[in-house]
């Protein structure tokens, strides 16, 4: 980022921070995309008998299989790498961004 500031008698392109300080962007002031997911869960039950009976379950994580992209890079002054540019995607828990299905049957008595 270039600032043309008049001086005396020539204008000044870029000025350099002052001493043991990193800028004057405020705290905060960079955001990143916000964050969607869809978890569902199903579930039935079927009685036997008294007292006995099996229940089915059935759990999809991000069942929209939506991609959250991470945070934009704040780095302003890296070579190779632009400000504000997102190279990366968030993981959940397991350390992936894909849908998930889970199946599980369940037995009671």
């Amino acid at each position: 980022m270039n600032f043309v500031v008049p001086t005396r008698n020539r204008l000044v392109t870029h000025l350099p921070n002052r001493l043991r300080t990193f800028g004057d962007i405020y705290r905060d002031s960079v955001f990143g995309p916000g964050y969607w997911d869809t978890d569902l869960s199903a579930t039935k039950r079927f009685f036997i008998r008294e007292g006995m009976s099996i229940q089915f379950r059935a759990d999809a994580f991000n069942l929209f299989n939506h991609v959250n992209y991470g945070e934009p890079n704040s780095c302003v002054d890296c070579v190779g790498q632009g400000p504000g540019l997102i190279t990366s995607t968030l993981a959940s828990q397991d350390g992936t961004s894909m849908r998930r299905l889970q199946f599980a049957l369940r037995f009671e008595f």
